[in-house]
């Protein structure tokens, strides 16, 4: 029962050191993009140009190789030590580079709806969705191209799927919407 315990509490310690290494990166970068975003806005108060800026920024980095390249890197994952301080060095470094390489694959997206005048709640949701739906892709060759994440899309639609089918109600109604989005 006492392995059981230490287990646990190692398990427990690993989650924490690379929650504070996640963070810590992304603390950093918080301040930066949102310096870089007052920056902008006393530049260019009461303006959508800096939004329309802003958005052909997030655009161009979507489509470049180095934004693949760290895709690629977020799903580059070590090895890393089982036991010791080792293995909580291992837990703190990956937690930062991941951070990193995440920031690196996201930043323009997250800038984007602090420069927009209205709207940022729904537009920081379209984003995180978007970051999120990239994290289902699997990597691929570094080069120019427009990225359209449709896995999670397919995902969400096939659980609609399994769950509406077994309400009678909307059986009829579902299966049109599935043969016509899914299947062609």
């Amino acid at each position: 029962m006492g392995g059981l315990l230490i287990a646990e509490g190692g398990r427990a310690r690993s989650i924490t050191l690379f929650v504070l290494g996640y963070v810590a990166i992304w603390m950093v970068a918080g301040i930066i993009l949102n310096s870089i975003s007052l920056i902008i806005q006393s530049l260019v108060p009461l303006s959508y140009l800096r939004a329309i800026v802003g958005a052909m920024i997030a655009f161009v980095w979507q489509c470049s190789p180095l934004k693949q390249h760290c895709l690629n890197r977020c799903h580059n994952h070590r090895e890393l030590a089982a036991f010791g301080i080792a293995a909580d060095l291992d837990v703190l470094r990956f937690g930062t580079t991941h951070a990193l390489w995440c920031i690196g694959s996201c930043w323009a997206l997250m800038l984007f709806p602090m420069l927009l005048l209205q709207g940022h709640f729904v537009a920081m949701l379209i984003v995180a969705f978007m970051i999120l739906s990239e994290r289902f892709e699997r990597p691929k060759p570094l080069r120019w191209r427009l990225r359209f994440s449709s896995k999670l899309m397919r995902i969400i639609a096939v659980q609609a799927h399994m769950r509406l089918q077994h309400i009678p109600s909307l059986r009829h109604l579902w299966q049109k919407v599935w043969y016509v989005t899914v299947k062609h």
